[in-house]
């Protein structure tokens, strides 16, 4: 509601102050039920469309609706409202109008307002969309220009073909304009200035005499009766009245009346006829005299009028004065029609104060309406502004306090009090502020834990190495001449794996990646040699690999490598110089990896870089070399070169080996070194964003010292 709010005040400031925009359009809106009203027109006299369109809101079930769109600007153009949802479920509209835009283009801007007030993009429909044509345009003294003309009434017309009963009357009005679509209304009015009721029916024509209207109606004496037409284009050409009848006595009105001329041989004296005469004269003075009366009463209702009026200048104007002594019949007859005319005029004459009266009243309601609903917006705007201004505080108090989640929840929660976009920039740089800070001091926290976990994994190391080399300074070794010896291995190594890493950390993006593990190494094992004494012998070598992640900042880990080789050598004699071996083996490996890019850094970059890592599978390696051995004085002094195909476990058997090539030398009996080296080796590890990953081959190598001691 709050976020409606605004979005009201921004529509009533374009329209009602700026006034930029035509007002050809009237939108009220029901936040609750979602009930929008519409009228259109080109003008907006007395606020009659705004009110039209608070009513239609109302009758579609709307609860309290909001003016979107009012005001006493006039104008045509085209228009179109749109209707969605927010996220959150509520209801959202969107309105757009101006006379330079097309239909189209108010769409999309009523789409972008209802979006503006956070509606979601797939929930938009339009609900109307049309045009209001233009009035005429006014005659301007510099141009040739048909002025502009409200629709009037016409001249009252006799209403029979024959002129045979002038007291019945007729007079129409025809309007032609633009509410949704194009409309023309016929109106008429039937005066009766008769003794006698009246039926008839009026008959509307197009240019092919084809009837499209013919009601009945009835008309009582001294009254006038009033009808509409309503159609949707201008084809009615002709109109045609018939079947004019008394309602009493269902005969026509244009019938001749038939009079008796009453003869009457027994004539009375001549002096009665006299006084009859006299008292005749009399009564035709009288019936003058009234009249005249009438028509200055006629004249004055006029003159207030404004309008002209038939009957007026039928029985009042010209030369009324040749009246003979046996024209009461005439008197009485026009004496009648001036006061069913005068009678008509006062009720008119009530009726218009009755309506401008109601007009007015109506007019005073809806402007002390929008008064307060305008004080209404301004005491929630000053609610609104004290609740950011609110939220703003306790953000700034909870951020000095390095409370960081509370201060972005009340920045948050300003944002939705803002009342304009500047508010809404304001409190969204808090927000970020906050969050800003929140992620600094988590990095230093991180950061310095890594650090101090580096130096410990550097003594770790530092201490296992030296006890390592110490054991192996006391290792001593000979060649064995018996069937069978047993030989002690420890050793100290340096290696370099591919494997997988994913983001951990919600401050970025999420990726996998492919690292190169590089770490110091520990080994020690069994060698048990079978046979030694025979050109063909074999050997058993169980091993233990172990890698510690130290000498590296900002990166941590290590794994474990167990298992064993069998080694198959053959040769002319036991002490033959050349000889080919055979050898299979496997292993288990397993470890972790974690990498924080700061704190590798030194603690002097901000990317919260951080990736983690895990691995566990199972390598089984064959295949083979010759060897090149020398025994003497006891010692023995071999080169080994070597090839290897090593297979994982999570290779599918249609995936093909890689190729590992190993080189080891014993000099001497004192000291081993073993080298390893592959250009494209598998890589182990789980993927969590498998799309991010771009494929590359990795290379492997590894390098070991080792010393062997004799057991037996």
């Amino acid at each position: 509601m709050k976020r409606f709010l605004l979005f009201l005040l921004i529509i009533i400031f374009n329209v009602l102050v700026l006034n930029k925009s035509y007002g050809q359009i009237s939108v009220y809106f029901c936040e609750k039920t979602g009930a929008i009203g519409i009228a259109t027109g080109v003008t907006n006299e007395g606020f009659e469309r705004d009110e039209r369109a608070r009513v239609d809101c109302i009758n579609k079930g709307g609860e309290s609706p909001w003016p979107i769109v009012n005001g006493n600007s006039i104008g045509s153009g085209c228009y179109a409202v749109v209707r969605g949802r927010t996220a959150s479920g509520a209801n959202a509209c969107g309105v757009a109008y101006g006379g330079n835009r097309t239909i189209a283009q108010c769409i999309e801007a009523a789409k972008r307002e209802a979006i503006f007030r956070n509606a979601t993009e797939n929930s938009l429909s339009v609900y109307t969309q049309g045009c209001v044509e233009p009035l005429p345009p006014q005659k301007s003294p510099n141009n040739n220009q048909t002025p502009t003309v409200k629709p009037e009434w016409s001249d009252w017309r006799p209403f029979t073909a024959q002129d045979c009963n002038l007291n019945i009357e007729y007079r129409y009005l025809v309007e032609r304009g633009f509410a949704l679509n194009y409309q023309v209304h016929m109106w008429f009015e039937v005066r009766n200035n008769n003794n006698k009721t009246v039926s008839y029916t009026f008959n509307l024509l197009d240019s092919k005499d084809k009837v499209h209207f013919g009601d009945k109606h009835t008309t009582n004496p001294g009254e006038t009766t009033r009808f509409v037409h309503k159609m949707s284009g201008d084809y009615i050409k002709k109109w045609q009245p018939k079947d004019i009848v008394y309602t009493t006595t269902g005969r026509p009105v244009c019938e001749k009346e038939v009079t008796q001329q009453v003869n009457n041989q027994n004539n009375p004296s001549n002096d009665s006829q006299k006084a009859n005469q006299t008292s005749s004269q009399t009564n035709i003075m009288e019936l003058i005299s009234k009249k005249n009366n009438l028509c200055e009463e006629f004249n004055n209702l006029i003159k207030n009028a404004g309008n002209a009026n038939p009957t007026f200048v039928d029985l009042c104007t010209g030369n009324q004065s040749n009246y003979s002594i046996n024209d009461h019949a005439r008197l009485n007859n026009e004496i009648a029609r001036l006061e069913s005319a005068i009678s008509i005029m006062n009720k008119q004459a009530e009726g218009k104060t009755k309506t401008q009266e109601e007009q007015q009243r109506k007019q005073n309601e809806l402007q002390k309406r929008q008064q307060e609903e305008q004080e209404r917006i301004r005491k929630a705007q000053e609610a609104k502004r004290a609740q950011f201004d609110g939220a703003i505080q306790n953000g700034d108090n909870a951020l000095n306090s390095k409370q960081y989640d509370n201060a972005m929840s009340y920045y948050s929660l300003a944002k939705n009090y803002a009342q304009n976009s500047n508010e809404s920039t304001f409190a969204q740089n808090k927000y970020n502020q906050a969050f800003e800070a929140k992620k600094t001091a988590e990095r230093q926290v991180r950061v310095a834990k890594q650090q101090e976990k580096d130096k410990k994994e550097n003594l770790e190391y530092a201490g296992l190495a030296t006890s390592v080399g110490g054991m192996m300074a006391l290792l001593n070794d000979s060649y064995s001449y018996k069937w069978y010896a047993m030989k002690f291995q420890a050793g100290l190594g340096y290696e370099n794996f591919p494997i997988y890493s994913n983001n951990a950390s919600q401050y970025h993006v999420n990726n996998s990646y492919i690292e190169s593990f590089t770490l110091p190494t520990f080994h020690m094992g069994f060698k048990s040699g079978f046979f030694n004494n025979k050109g063909v012998s074999f050997v058993l070598n169980p091993l233990l690999n172990a890698g510690f992640s130290a000498l590296s900042a900002g990166i941590s880990g290590g794994y474990v490598e167990y298992g064993s080789t069998a080694t198959l050598y053959l040769s002319h004699k036991s002490r033959s110089k050349f000889k080919v071996f055979a050898e299979g083996g496997y292993f288990n490996r397993e470890g972790n990896y974690s990498y924080d890019a700061d704190a590798a850094n030194g603690g002097n970059s901000a990317t919260d870089d951080v990736r983690k890592g895990t691995f566990k599978y199972d390598i089984m390696k064959y295949g083979g070399g010759f060897m090149y051995h020398l025994i003497y004085d006891g010692k023995e002094t071999y080169m080994r070169p070597a090839v290897f195909l090593e297979k994982p476990s999570f290779f599918t058997k249609d995936d093909k080996p890689v190729l590992n090539f190993n080189f080891q030398v014993n000099i001497s009996s004192e000291i081993i070194f073993d080298f390893s080296y592959s250009t494209d080796y598998f890589i182990g590890g789980d993927v969590t964003y498998p799309t991010t990953l771009q494929p590359e081959k990795m290379k492997y190598f590894s390098i070991k010292i080792i010393k062997q001691g004799k057991l037996y």
